[in-house]
């Protein structure tokens, strides 16, 4: 009767899956990327908030401005209401909707399947 020594085809040497997982080197990897993609979703979610305040002020001031008595007023207004639009342009590009397949896909490239665990006995 031969008796067949246990072997493991991981190539991290890890003894069991949780052991691997705890070990593994990306794992930390993986939660680093994930907390960096968290916080440019907040970062960006933050910037488009301030530029649709932006807007509504620019807004305001276009509405102003049309109504005002100087000779400028109405080519200040022209150019406010531009500014308006780059702004309103810029805001809904970094909207959520946009801007969360993007961060999906940059989290799913970082990832690496964890090798299996294949037993000989």
């Amino acid at each position: 009767m031969r008796s067949f020594e246990r072997r493991e085809a991981t190539p991290d040497g890890g003894k069991n899956t949780a052991e691997r997982l705890t070990s593994h080197p990306n794992l930390e990897s993986d939660m680093d990327t994930l907390q960096a993609l968290n916080q440019l979703e907040k970062t960006i979610e933050g910037q488009r908030h301030l530029l649709l305040q932006t807007h509504g002020v620019l807004t305001c001031l276009y509405e102003v401005l049309l109504h005002a008595e100087c000779e400028e007023a109405v080519s200040y207004a022209q150019a406010t209401y531009v500014a308006r639009d780059l702004i309103d342009r810029s805001a809904e590009q970094a909207d959520s909707v946009r801007i969360k397949p993007l961060l999906d896909v940059l989290g799913s490239l970082n990832k690496v399947d964890e090798p299996r665990v294949l037993y000989v006995s």
